[in-house]
């Protein structure tokens, strides 16, 4: 799960960084626009430094996203225990939206198989109940053989053996003791396993109402924010160059649409990390098709 955290944040931080280099390029070309424009008399010194300003601060946010962007990758090669100077393959660019479909009762059932600890507390189940049927031969009796062989002077010799019993008739306190240590560890081992089960159900509710959140979050963003806002930013960018709004209308829109891009992004990275706790939460991949 840390491995494939690690990896979706470095692809979204590669899908940050593309997002505001592009920004970039498009200020750049509007300082130019403003500043033809200030020379003209159509365009004021503040429009100018507002839009040097911006793109400042999104060289300034470029610079942030690539120190996140060496933490991540350093962190990734921690996990997968290779040297700090090796290089990685980089994640892509941009994810696409996956449509997770799940059935939850075939979950349930990859979690009882596959989850270490309801593994380890089913052994322990079952290595308690191996004890209370060992604890009832207190009750049986100690069976001693003995034999040994005797060498007679003439070369034949002799056997002689002896068997003994010995009978817990004065001592079944002691005995019922084992017995009811081993009954109660039983039940305490089974306990456990209940109360993990419990533990583990939660776990997966929870990683599946996370991963239907992101999703419906993304899909939200794909279907209705981001087209609004390259709407709003279109028509602002129209009406800016036809000189019928200003400059600040346009840097509204601008700042609303980079938002909206940023926040897909990070939507789409935190459903595939989701997705990757959902696995660790059943003990097993599920691969890059949905469990149906």
């Amino acid at each position: 799960r840390k491995v494939k955290e690690s990896y979706y944040r470095i692809s979204l931080k590669l899908r940050e960084i593309q997002i505001k280099e592009d920004t970039k390029i498009l200020f750049d070309q509007l300082i130019k626009t403003l500043t033809n424009r200030y020379s003209l008399g159509k365009a004021t010194q503040q429009e100018v430094l507002k839009a040097q300003t911006e793109y400042s601060r999104l060289d300034n946010d470029v610079i942030l996203l690539r120190e996140e962007k060496r933490i991540n990758q350093s962190m990734l090669k921690m996990l997968l225990g290779r040297p700090q100077g090796d290089e990685l393959l980089e994640p892509p660019l941009k994810l696409e939206p996956r449509n997770f479909k799940v059935d939850k009762s075939k979950l349930y059932g990859l979690l009882k198989e596959n989850r270490p600890e309801l593994l380890s507390g089913r052994a322990m189940v079952k290595k308690a109940n191996v004890d209370r049927a060992l604890s009832f031969q207190e009750y049986f009796p100690d069976i001693m053989l003995k034999y040994k062989r005797e060498e007679n002077k003439g070369g034949l010799g002799t056997w002689a053996g002896m068997i003994g019993v010995t009978f817990p008739l004065w001592f079944f306190d002691k005995q019922d003791s084992f017995v009811k240590e081993a009954k109660a560890n039983l039940e305490e081992a089974k306990s456990q396993y209940a109360a993990l089960e419990n533990v583990v159900s939660y776990e997966l509710e929870a990683a599946l109402a996370t991963l239907d959140a992101k999703a419906e979050l993304a899909e939200l963003y794909k279907t209705s924010f981001l087209p609004q806002g390259e709407a709003a930013f279109n028509s602002a960018s129209i009406g800016f160059e036809a000189g019928r709004n200003s400059f600040l209308d346009f840097l509204d829109s601008e700042r609303m649409l980079l938002d909206f891009k940023l926040e897909y992004a990070k939507a789409l990275a935190e459903l595939e990390i989701s997705y990757a706790e959902l696995e660790r939460v059943v003990g097993t991949q599920l691969g890059n098709i949905s469990v149906e």
